[in-house]
């Protein structure tokens, strides 16, 4: 006799016709849970680098609102850790635009957008945030020219896609502005060269040289839009530098940026796994500074 597996239905999500489990589009906050949720997360311990980021842009940029891009949202983890890293500074003048497909799961499940759109009604700079559902290729170019002082990329990985997403980064920031983004595990020079192109539109795999996981698509399109590269548990940067023959993209010491830190707020929004993981790499990056 076979066996019928019953509908997955996330806790607390509201159900609408045909046994699909979402949040509603006109989502009434006083019906829900006031703690954000995510039906899993990615690498948030990467997080910690957007306090000494957003720090140095609140200091470096006093004089004027500071415009945030972020490419690749799904449900809001980062966007939520963002606004904290912002609200940090003291400063109540960040502006956010999100990019994302905001596709449903592989299930037809779970609707992407909706719960992006609750989370982020959580954060202070929510009324500042606009929300662009669409591919990259075809929203970012709709973007002015150093029309922002960071963009943060983690978007598509595959090699066509993350390319595409770094050169317009390049275009939309602003002198002394940063570029950072995610999944950059390993470096061109690190890890098998052979198999990273041969395997350029995968979204990960494993290196044989290293057994490191990584996302060779990113590898290869940090190596060709940047060149050199100074990752920090996958994490990396870029600092906008005008010069003689245009705009420098200059990389990031990560390790002395975060040691310039003292404290980083607790990320409330993020489950305990995410807790340790931000404790485990502060103790192993910068065992100065405490967490929460």
């Amino acid at each position: 006799m076979s066996s019928m597996r019953a509908p997955y239905k996330p806790p607390g999500y509201t159900v609408l016709a045909q046994d699909r489990c979402i949040l509603p589009a006109d989502i009434l906050l006083d019906s829900m849970t006031t703690q954000p949720r995510f039906i899993g997360f990615h690498n948030c311990q990467r997080h910690v680098f957007f306090f000494p980021v957003f720090r140095e842009l609140g200091r470096r940029f006093s004089g004027e609102p500071i415009r945030v891009l972020e490419v690749g949202s799904l449900f809001g983890a980062s966007a939520l850790s963002m606004a904290i890293a912002a609200e940090d500074t003291g400063r109540a003048d960040f502006d956010f635009a999100f990019v994302d497909l905001f596709e449903t799961d592989v299930e037809g499940i779970v609707h992407h957008v909706q719960i992006f759109r609750y989370n982020l009604s959580k954060s202070p700079y929510a009324t500042r945030s606009s929300v662009h559902v669409g591919d990259s290729r075809a929203v970012l170019p709709v973007f002015a020219a150093e029309s922002f002082h960071l963009v943060y990329l983690d978007g598509d990985h595959a090699f066509a896609g993350a390319a595409h997403d770094f050169r317009e980064a390049r275009r939309l920031v602003k002198d002394g502005g940063y570029i950072c983004g995610d999944d950059l595990e390993l470096t061109l020079d690190a890890c098998d060269g052979g198999w990273c192109q041969e395997h350029s539109a995968v979204d990960n795999t494993t290196d044989p040289r290293t057994g490191v996981n990584y996302h060779p698509g990113v590898t290869l399109a940090v190596d060709a839009v940047f060149g050199e590269a100074r990752p920090l548990q996958g994490f990396f940067a870029y600092e906008v530098k005008s010069g003689t023959s245009g705009p420098q993209f200059v990389p990031v010491d990560l390790k002395g940026m975060i040691g310039s830190v003292r404290r980083i707020p607790l990320l409330r929004h993020l489950p305990e796994e995410g807790q340790a993981m931000i404790r485990r790499l502060l103790a192993d990056e910068a065992p100065h500074v405490s967490y929460g």
